[in-house]
């Protein structure tokens, strides 16, 4: 393994450090789609301090993303949040929740991957992509179900970058 990585496009560097920091926090679009299956959703700053930045979405509402996971972002900014989809986490609906938000949605399709299952989950008008170990069976294609979100696997860009 590499003590620091550099992820380029078009010849252009995007990011440079070590991998658990361009993972966690990445500093484009580009570089969030080039590392992982992630969720990508426009969203507008509607609040911020030192310790987190406050972005709202449809669907999702307000989400409080770690200050170091929405670097360069102020009040009123327009953004993109990222939520990988192997941190999501999927329960049924009367569950205990999982994450510091649970959002309901409905699996609209399963891509069985051996160990692990690519879930397509509706959540309002947007789908998200979850991976997750399979404990038994896949859940299957029109269970409904609660999307479980931790706020500090979140991570916020600004818009346009």
């Amino acid at each position: 393994m590499s003590d620091r990585i550099v992820v380029m496009s078009a010849g252009r560097v995007e990011q440079e450090g070590v991998p658990e920091d361009v993972y966690n926090a990445p500093a484009t679009e580009f570089v969030a789609r080039f590392l992982g299956a992630s969720n990508i959703f426009d969203a507008r700053v509607t609040g911020a301090d030192a310790e987190a930045v406050v972005v709202e979405t449809p669907h999702l509402g307000r989400l409080a993303v770690p200050r170091a996971r929405a670097a360069g972002l102020e009040q009123g900014a327009p953004a993109k949040l990222v939520i990988w989809a192997e941190k999501l986490k999927l329960a049924p609906l009367d569950a205990p929740s999982e994450g510091d938000v649970s959002i309901p949605g409905v699996v609209e399709a399963v891509d069985y991957q051996g160990q692990v299952a690519r879930y397509f989950v509706r959540v309002g008008d947007l789908q998200m992509q979850v991976i997750a170990m399979i404990d038994g069976r896949p859940i299957a294609a029109g269970t409904h179900v609660a999307v479980g979100i931790w706020l500090g696997d979140c991570a916020a860009l600004p818009a346009g970058e």
